[in-house]
């Protein structure tokens, strides 16, 4: 139901371009049925880079609308709680992305969560989670943000520029 509740908020106007849109929901006894749009063709994040290496400005424009997609989310009082590469839907053909599955998703209200509200993928937990009491969700969307650039960039560590050794004193050219 959690799924339901979220995209319902999302969809209240003004409405999201990088976000999934419901078209309409079930529910039975025993489980929920949800139709939604599948940007065709497509793939996961996770797929894509796995198949290619993404050059800078193909992630510019992924991690532009990713970025989009977060604050959309924020903005209607959702935050996502599970935002990684198998979480977004990429569209092969002009590279837009869609922000997907929101069953680990929180009411956004701006106030701090207590770390057993987390439920993001293990690899994406930021380091409040695992060393505080609590967590905050736009600092959290930044870290996650963080690490799908990191995905998308795997030779490139953290505070090294491209062409730059890891020796402050070596620099190489391409």
């Amino acid at each position: 139901m959690t799924d339901v509740a979220m995209l319902i908020k999302l969809q209240q106007p003004p409405t999201s371009p990088y976000v999934i849109r419901m078209f309409e929901w079930f529910d039975y006894r025993d489980h929920i049925k949800i139709v939604m749009e599948y940007p065709a063709p497509c793939l996961e994040l996770i797929t894509l880079i796995s198949r290619q290496a993404l050059n800078e400005q193909r992630v510019r424009v992924i991690m532009r609308q990713a970025v989009q997609a977060v604050n959309h989310c924020l903005d209607h009082g959702v935050f996502h709680n599970d935002i990684h590469t198998g979480n977004i839907l990429v569209n092969t053909r002009t590279f837009n992305i869609k922000l997907i599955d929101f069953g680990c998703a929180l009411e956004y209200t701006g106030k701090p969560y207590p770390n057993h509200k987390y439920r993001g993928a293990y690899d994406y937990w930021p380091p409040e989670v695992k060393g505080k009491a609590a967590f905050e969700g736009k600092t959290t969307n930044v870290y996650h943000l963080g690490k799908l650039l990191q995905k998308m960039f795997p030779g490139c560590r953290p505070g090294v520029s491209q062409g730059e050794s890891s020796d402050k004193n070596t620099v190489t050219h391409s």
